[in-house]
């Protein structure tokens, strides 16, 4: 009996330069800061609201750390809006500056 030759998985391209992903990470930290700091709220306050440490805080709003979704909800909960405001920042992929 012949042996099957082992597949080889095949890689996507990515959906994403890195550049743009890094602008976009930016772009978000931004918000997140401008919106933490509107609503008169220190790390460690936002800290008690929403159980994201401010280590992660830092990195989310200096743009080292993309938070998943359910990250961006838990923020927007915090913050007490909708994570579609918190989304809503100016982005064209294939434009950095």
């Amino acid at each position: 009996m012949a042996k099957a030759s082992p597949k080889k998985a095949l890689k996507r391209p990515p959906l994403m330069k890195s550049a743009d992903r890094l602008v976009l990470k930016q772009l978000l930290g931004v918000q997140i800061k401008r919106f933490r700091l509107q609503k008169g709220l220190s790390p460690l306050q936002f800290y008690s609201l929403s159980g994201i440490d401010t280590g992660n805080l830092r990195k989310y709003e200096s743009g080292a750390r993309m938070p998943s979704l359910p990250t961006i909800m838990i923020i927007a909960k915090a913050l007490e809006m909708s994570h579609l405001v918190l989304l809503d920042v100016e982005f064209k992929m294939g434009e950095v500056a």
